[in-house]
């Protein structure tokens, strides 16, 4: 039998226990913070802002991507993350390389690893390679996968709307007469907007209905992709309704031809959703808008769907961006959604992002 001799330092056996598997891994996390690049110098001011901030987003379990509400407060998030993370790192360090009990010394490095861990997760960039990276098209930041919606878009999660306003939204448009043509015209749009939760800009494009397997099935070339790295480029699903809006869109449609829904332009269709609202709603202080339907319709598929399902019949591609829309429904009556696709798998950001708040360390006192 080979007899194989391996050297050792000594300081990877103390006291009878074999320390060389923590070392390992304290190595490799001293590595990878040596990979990271230099931070310049901060100014006192900004250091105790920086802890403030920490010990908000630690308060939160969050992290700066779940945090910040914006993409510039992100960076100034992420830059907080990474300066209190690497402090504490160094402080433990420190400690596992003074402590003489073995046992200490083991606690010290398994939190200096799991420090240098959530450091992984969003890394410094003080050199903004990254951005010049992504202006090519060659990185994808945190940020840009879970960015949030705009303001607007968000304050239809919470819009205050009476009780049956989308029949008698119906009932408003169906009633128009020949001499309104042009606006009852606007009567498919509004069911597409119903139906499906399209964006104004994918019916600037067109979208593609027809009838299939008994449903109503629709194929959008979605929007905000640039130029298919996010989101679904093409997402197309049917659904079924007993709604006066599937009836009537449904009457529009043959069964061996496509109906072809566009508009002129967003900005045409969003004047003449607010005219509409004046008339029906002339006392109701939030608007109807194409994003109200796009938020009830979303509320509904979160009833009904998993969130990988509800990420691509609302064109996006991870499954965060869906929790900035409203709450799903408890009772969706007769709706139904089937034959889901999309062009890119669904990514689970939110889970990732959550993922450093599972386990326990002193460090970050996360309880």
């Amino acid at each position: 039998m080979a007899i194989v001799l391996t050297q050792t330092t000594g300081l990877e056996f103390m006291g009878g226990i074999d320390l060389r598997k923590e070392y390992a891994a304290m190595n490799e996390a001293t590595n990878y913070r040596k990979s990271l690049p230099l931070r310049h110098a901060i100014a006192e001011v900004s250091k105790r802002r920086y802890y403030e901030l920490f010990e908000r987003m630690k308060s939160a379990k969050k992290t700066p991507v779940e945090y910040a509400q914006s993409k510039s407060y992100y960076y100034t998030c992420r830059a907080a993350w990474c300066y209190c993370l690497e402090q504490e790192a160094k402080a433990y360090y420190d400690l596992a390389t003074k402590e003489k009990d073995a046992l200490t010394k083991i606690t010290y490095i398994k939190a200096y690893c799991k420090l240098v861990d959530y450091l992984r997760e969003c890394p410094p960039d003080p050199e903004h390679k990254h951005l010049k990276q992504a202006e090519q098209g060659q990185y994808t930041s945190d940020w840009k996968e879970a960015k949030k919606p705009y303001k607007k878009s968000r304050s239809k999660k919470s819009q205050k709307l009476p009780k049956g306003w989308q029949d008698s939204y119906f009932d408003y448009l169906s009633c128009l007469d020949s001499k309104q043509k042009e606006q009852s015209d606007y009567l498919p749009v509004v069911c597409c907007l119903k139906l499906f939760g399209v964006r104004p800009q994918e019916l600037v494009a067109g979208v593609v209905v027809r009838q299939k397997d008994g449903m109503l099935h629709i194929i959008v070339k979605s929007v905000k992709t640039h130029n298919g790295k996010y989101g679904q480029d093409v997402r197309s699903f049917s659904v079924s309704s007993d709604c006066q809006y599937y009836k009537h869109l449904l009457s529009l449609t043959q069964k061996d031809s496509d109906l072809v829904i566009k508009i002129g332009s967003a900005k045409n269709l969003s004047e003449q959703l607010r005219k509409f609202n004046d008339r029906i709603f002339p006392n109701l202080s939030s608007k109807v808008s194409a994003y109200t339907f796009r938020h009830q319709f979303l509320a509904t598929a979160k009833g009904l769907l998993s969130k990988d399902g509800v990420a691509v019949v609302a064109g996006h591609s991870n499954d965060l961006s869906q929790s900035y829309y409203s709450n799903r429904k408890r009772s969706v009556g007769g709706f139904r959604i089937d034959n889901i696709n999309g062009t890119r798998s669904v990514k689970q950001v939110a889970k990732h992002n959550s993922s450093y708040m599972a386990e326990n360390t002193d460090s970050l006192s996360i309880n």
